[in-house]
Order: structure tokens, then C-alpha cells, then sequence
């Protein structure tokens, strides 16, 4: 009986000192990307490994259910880090279920600028010029900032919201595109004259 007395007063310890336990249920789907997730008392935080380009975009989705105990708001933040090869021209985050209540900061890794948008469903990061490989922080993941801040107040126990990370490869400018289609009419033409001659 001591020691079934004891084991119960050191496992009330440990609990007590391992802090509030946070009752967030995730699952993860990275369509061939890696997705770490961690979580602490109403702290989301994902670490996006992109690996996988399919039609010029990467996706990931993070399916959050509420459970007991949560608190009204979350915080999320996260990195993402592309591994590609491919220059990512925007980084879109959307909520299916939930909602954004405060913008949190981001830091754009290996790209001189960017531009950000945010909404209460959605915010996304535009490279004003992509880099190879380039990545994003969002909220504080250790180096200062602010979390973005999703709001759960208008879920009940077992619902569920899905955060999903969109990528879209950056597309080159109009006046780039142009330049090459004048280089191959100019050599179609100088082709079709030594035809000719």
C-alpha cells in the first residue's frame, strides 16, 4: 500500500511540474512533405519541410480537434523551409472552420522582400524576389515576434478546424517572358533566311 501511495505522489509531481497539458488533437497530412508538429499550453507550432512540387504547388494540412480543457484562443507559429529546388513565388496559409484574430509577424529567410496579406481566414507571404532555397517564419519561433493568434471560441468539444499551407512556384515577370518570345521569333526568322537564300 506505501508504495502504490508513492508512485501516485510522484506521478501528481511530474504532472505538475510538466505544466497545463494542452488536449489539441492533430493529425497531419503532407502530401510528400514533412510536417513536424509541436504543441505546449495553447501553442500550435509546425515546421514545414517542403519536398514535393506537384503541378508548381506543395500543400501540407494540419486537422485540429478541440478538446476538453482548451482555452478560447490559440497561438500558432511556424517555419517553413523549402527543399524543392523549385522558387516559391507565395506562401498561403487558409483556416476551414476557425478564424485568424491577430496577425502575427513573419520573416521571409533568403529573400531581400516580401509582401503579406491577412485576413481572418487566410494570410499569405509574396516574394518580391523569390529565392532558392527560400523560407519563412511565422509568429515567434524563438527569435521574437508574435504569434498569429486562431481563435476557437465558437467551436465545441470534438470539433475540428483544418489549417492547409499552400506554396505556388514564383512565375517569371511579363517583360521576361516577352524578352524570350522576341529571342525565338528572331531566331525563326533568321532561320527561315538562310532557307530562303
Amino acid at each position: 500500500m506505501k508504495m502504490s501511495t508513492s508512485a501516485a505522489m510522484l506521478a501528481a509531481t511530474l504532472a505538475t511540474l510538466a505544466g497545463p497539458a494542452n488536449a489539441l488533437v492533430i493529425a497531419t497530412q503532407g502530401y510528400g512533405n514533412d510536417v513536424a508538429i509541436t504543441t505546449a499550453a495553447d501553442t500550435l507550432s509546425a515546421d514545414y519541410g517542403l519536398n514535393r512540387t506537384v503541378n508548381g504547388t506543395s500543400r501540407a494540412r494540419l486537422d485540429v480537434t478541440r478538446e476538453a480543457g482548451d482555452g478560447d484562443v490559440l497561438d500558432f507559429n511556424g517555419i517553413v523551409d523549402n527543399f524543392t529546388g523549385f522558387n516559391l513565388g507565395t506562401l498561403r496559409f487558409d483556416l476551414v472552420g476557425a478564424s485568424f484574430v491577430t496577425e502575427g509577424t513573419v520573416a521571409a529567410l533568403f529573400a531581400p522582400g516580401f509582401t503579406s496579406e491577412f485576413a481572418a481566414t487566410h494570410f499569405l507571404v509574396r516574394f518580391e524576389n523569390p529565392g532558392e532555397p527560400v523560407g519563412a517564419e511565422f509568429g515567434d519561433v524563438g527569435f521574437g515576434g508574435d504569434n498569429f493568434a486562431i481563435s476557437l471560441a465558437g467551436l465545441a468539444v470534438g470539433d475540428r478546424f483544418s489549417l492547409w499551407l499552400s506554396t505556388v512556384d514564383a512565375v517569371p515577370e511579363p517583360a521576361l517572358l516577352a524578352l524570350f518570345g522576341f529571342g525565338v521569333v528572331g531566331v525563326l526568322a533568321a532561320r527561315t533566311r538562310r532557307r530562303a537564300a
